[in-house]
């Protein structure tokens, strides 16, 4: 018995003429509102295999099937790395629906059929990446916000009419804001579901697309095609392809001499490509009309730690670079300062000199000293280097603090990321082109870092 189509598939697929399947919401149907009859119900208590997503996504049939080694609530397999605002649609990825896949290929104990199914998942995928690839547009417009997962997956940026669920309601600001994103696109098509009135999609399409001012770009860094070299020099880094949206905590890492340090000033603007485009926040780096919007935190070597300044004067700098040198600053930049000061929880050390302060909590300091300048971009090179593991971990443990609060977009540049690789939404590994992006959780044994283990 399977809770709705996704399900009903996969058992279907796999189970093969071995098994029969019951799908409990009808063709057409919304998932998320059904409600059982009598029969259903009795027939989900006598099933021998009972797939539902759980977590709520249908109450009734959950009531119904109650609990025990027959029912097997999907959004709890392990590895599928679910977002926080409680999205199911997780079967929308490829590579988290084959997780599922293999829960329900073992539940039904069919490790051939199981295997056969994950290879067309993994084909599919192949599908996806290679015909998304060189797409013009990296957004998707779509009646409601259910596609995040494969947006995420296949680094789209949706901009979504409505919330999680179809009947949920858009504000007039939500719907001038994706009318105002359609008209800075140029976007050709609306995606909505037969279960959403078109009414809204409707609206949004009958819109001009002429340029919208002052509208919010959707990535926070993309690279097309780039390759480059220094002078005299043979390539360091080969048709880059690279897409990082807003709000995304993104490790880049790679031996020495593999590019990463380059990638990472062509993002910043201090190169620029040989071949190819790079976008800052919508812009050429180089010409970012206002560099408070990223905060760059070099390497420790490089930040004066012997400076004879206190905590408060250097955070407070980091406020002065973003209002502008002769701009005095007044009550609210001071509650600013304060605010990244306690953040990153050095309010006991405000008048302590940073000499006098550990690796660790220098690096503190300084990510205060960016935060002051309330940035859209944090970009943090080597972070770690000179600070004990300890320390290392409490700062990873920072970051995923300060980027589910604030929202901050996050690159993380270190040839060390272990400490990092529990909380960062993506890796992105380069050695003179990028050999792996994706979640840690996919990450080949041999790029492991061996000096972190996670239990």
């Amino acid at each position: 018995m399977a809770a709705f189509y996704p399900l009903a598939y996969t058992a279907e697929q796999i189970g093969g003429r071995t098994v029969s399947v019951e799908n409990l919401t009808p063709a057409g149907a919304e998932p998320h509102d059904l409600e059982l009859s009598p029969r259903s119900v009795a027939d989900v208590q006598s099933a021998d295999l009972v797939l539902l997503l759980g977590q709520g996504f249908q109450k009734q049939v959950e009531s119904a099937a109650g609990h025990g080694k027959h029912v097997l609530l999907l959004l709890d397999t392990s590895g599928l790395r679910r977002f926080p605002n409680g999205d199911p649609h997780v079967w929308l990825d490829p590579k988290r629906y084959e997780l599922i896949a293999r829960r329900i290929g073992a539940a039904l104990h069919r490790p051939a059929a199981t295997k056969a199914f994950v290879r067309k998942l993994a084909a599919l995928d192949r599908e996806y990446a290679r015909g998304l690839a060189h797409c013009e547009r990296r957004g998707i417009i779509t009646s409601h916000q259910a596609f995040a997962y494969l947006a995420q997956r296949y680094h789209l940026s949706q901009v979504a009419i409505t919330g999680l669920t179809p009947e949920s309601e858009a504000t007039p600001q939500d719907l001038q804001h994706v009318i105002e994103v359609a008209r800075r696109t140029r976007a050709t098509t609306v995606f909505f579901e037969r279960l959403v009135s078109p009414r809204l999609a409707d609206t949004v399409a009958r819109e001009p697309r002429g340029p919208a001012a002052g509208a919010r770009v959707s990535l926070a860094v993309e690279l097309r095609d780039v390759s480059f070299a220094y002078p005299h020099g043979p390539a360091v880094l080969r048709d880059v392809e690279l897409a990082i949206q807003r709000d995304e905590f993104v490790g880049i890492a790679g031996p020495n001499g593999g590019g990463k340090t380059t990638l990472l000033r062509l993002i910043l603007g201090l190169e620029r490509p040989q071949q190819g485009s790079v976008r800052l926040l919508g812009e050429a780096p180089e010409r970012l009309t206002k560099r408070s919007r990223i905060a760059y935190l070099a390497q420790r070597a490089q930040l004066g730690i012997e400076a004879p300044a206190t905590v408060r004067e250097v955070v407070t700098a980091g406020r002065t670079i973003a209002r502008g040198p002769f701009r005095l600053l007044g009550a609210a930049d001071r509650a600013v300062v304060d605010e990244a000061i306690g953040r990153v929880g050095l309010t006991p050390l405000t008048t302590r000199p940073l000499s006098r302060l550990s690796g660790g909590q220098q690096q503190r300091a300084f990510i205060a000293k960016a935060l002051a300048g309330e940035p859209e971009v944090l970009v943090l090179d080597e972070p770690t280097a000179g600070v004990d593991v300890e320390a290392q971990a409490a700062l990873a443990e920072l970051l995923e603090k300060l980027h589910e609060e604030l929202g901050t977009t996050i690159l993380y540049v270190s040839h060390e990321f272990g400490a990092v690789e529990p909380y960062v939404d993506r890796l992105v590994l380069v050695s003179g082109t990028i050999v792996f992006d994706g979640p840690p959780s996919e990450l080949p044994a041999p790029w492991h870092d061996p000096s972190h283990v996670h239990s």
